[in-house]
């Protein structure tokens, strides 16, 4: 009995081919990259890393997470097309074609691929970035949509990120 080919799905086969991708780009050999793992405490063989990127083993979220701290990426990084165009439409796993943009802000925690409320961008924060409460809902209507933003600050060396709730009015034009 032949023994049966690994199904990956859309984002898995996104996945595979990022890992190469980044794995090059930073010129690392499939044995760098082992030992990353290993000294991280996820020991992966640079033959099972070759089967993860030739399609012929699957990557699971212990996997995804491990590899992305070894080759220094988020893990939204590997999960998403590399793409400049960001209306250029790509599959992933759920969701039919989507757009590279849409994918990215629904990986980022801001837009549902399912629906366009607010509570998704609130529900998809760390606890540590969500409101104390979250009782906010516009009855006026000069008070315009409720957003959500993130705002990224870097000195060069360290990066913060704080997030804000409130009304389109709070935020300047440019946000």
């Amino acid at each position: 009995m032949a023994a049966k080919r690994v199904e990956i799905g859309a984002t898995g086969e996104t996945v595979r081919k990022n890992i190469a991708r980044v794995r090059n780009d930073r010129g690392m050999t499939l044995r760098a990259l082992s030992d990353t793992m290993s000294e991280l405490g996820h020991p992966l063989s640079n033959s099972s890393i070759s089967q993860i990127e030739n399609g012929s083993r699957r990557v699971d979220v212990d996997d995804l997470m491990a590899l992305a701290i070894a080759l220094d990426v988020s893990p939204n990084t590997l999960l998403i097309e590399p793409a400049y165009d960001g209306d250029l439409e790509v599959n992933a796993s759920g969701a039919e074609r989507v757009s590279v943009r849409s994918l990215w802000f629904f990986l980022d925690g801001m837009r549902s691929l399912r629906t366009s409320n607010l509570d998704f961008a609130v529900a998809s924060q760390p606890p540590f970035l969500r409101p104390a409460t979250y009782a906010w809902r516009s009855t006026k209507p000069g008070d315009g949509p409720l957003l959500v933003s993130r705002m990224i600050e870097s000195d060069g060396t360290d990066v913060s990120i704080r997030a804000s709730f409130g009304y389109s009015t709070i935020f300047a034009e440019d946000d």
